[in-house]
């Protein structure tokens, strides 16, 4: 088989003793990316040239920060080995994390033209940012933190975070075929419920220093601070059972919905064919696009 050519980001490899599933190569994008690769591009479950595949249940997360480095770290190693430090210096700081939880992901072939998808997944997204401050982690207090920073007024700070369930339902074709490329597009509608959701906002925090103090000391002179929780946490009461506050938690919910589309252009391998052989899902190049997750989650205040 000829190999394929893909260039995408590195999702979770799984492994089933006694089992033979779907191809994971660990790719996003790859030919061989199954009911998983439809959350990356709904056009990607055509070119699979396996006929079914089902995701029992599977697991990814990822983080993406600025504020602390992981040194020595390995997948093939212990964690215990691995080191981290917080990066120093002057500059606004971030951190994204988001998880997914695949039940039943479940990706179909109506022939080698047209295939559909459907699962449920469990996801959570959390997103903070800050104004841009200085910090050092020889920093002893909160007054060598502020006599740093002076001159950053007003500081500032947002967190967001978002966790809901959804039930999806996928569909794609093969909207353009030649001896030179092929085109796929495909579209994603996803019903959800909000099932959990916090922000908090820190705005135009100030601060003066107090003449003659040693070590330094400074008063608070303004900032404007917010913040809210899903309503449905006000429904958890210590005085009942796990599984009434887990079905009060889980009633109290909003729904919400958005939708997925992508396209993929493959460039087809204009090498000659061996006699008997199928190179129909091989390709030498692929352009890929896909706006995922455009829509909204609905959640009501606490109290």
């Amino acid at each position: 088989m000829i190999l394929k050519k893909t260039y995408s980001s590195i999702v979770l490899v799984a492994a089933v003793l006694f089992l033979q599933a779907q191809n994971y190569h660990g790719i996003q994008g790859s030919s061989y990316a199954g009911s998983l690769g439809v959350h990356n591009n709904p056009s990607s479950i055509v070119n699979t040239p396996n006929k079914w595949d089902v995701t029992v249940l599977g697991a990814q997360a990822k983080v993406s920060t600025n504020i602390i480095e992981v040194t020595n770290y390995s997948l093939l190693s212990s964690a215990k080995k691995s080191q981290y430090v917080f990066k120093n210096g002057e500059k606004i700081r971030f951190a994204i994390t988001s998880a997914n939880i695949n039940l039943l992901n479940t990706r179909i072939a109506l022939g080698r033209k047209k295939s559909i998808a459907f699962g449920a997944n469990l996801r959570n997204y959390a997103f903070i940012k800050t104004s841009e401050y200085n910090f050092y982690d020889t920093l002893k207090n909160v007054g060598d933190l502020l006599s740093q920073n002076e001159r950053n007024q007003p500081l500032g700070a947002d967190f967001v975070n978002s966790g809901w369930i959804e039930l999806y339902g996928s569909y794609a074709q093969t909207i353009l075929d030649n001896e030179y490329f092929r085109l796929n597009a495909g579209a994603t509608l996803k019903l959800s419920r909000g099932i959990s959701g916090a922000h908090a906002v820190l705005q135009n925090g100030k601060f003066e220093s107090i003449p003659g103090g040693d070590p330094a000391r400074y008063n608070i002179t303004g900032a404007d601070a917010r913040f809210g929780y899903s309503s449905n946490y006000d429904r958890w009461q210590n005085e009942n059972s796990r599984i009434n506050n887990l079905r009060n938690f889980l009633t109290y919910t909003e729904g919400g919905a958005s939708i997925d589309v992508g396209a993929e252009l493959l460039i087809k391998t204009q090498a000659v064919i061996r006699y008997g052989e199928d190179d129909y899902f091989d390709y030498d190049w692929k352009l890929a696009v896909s706006l995922l997750d455009l829509g909204a989650n609905q959640f009501k205040y606490g109290k």
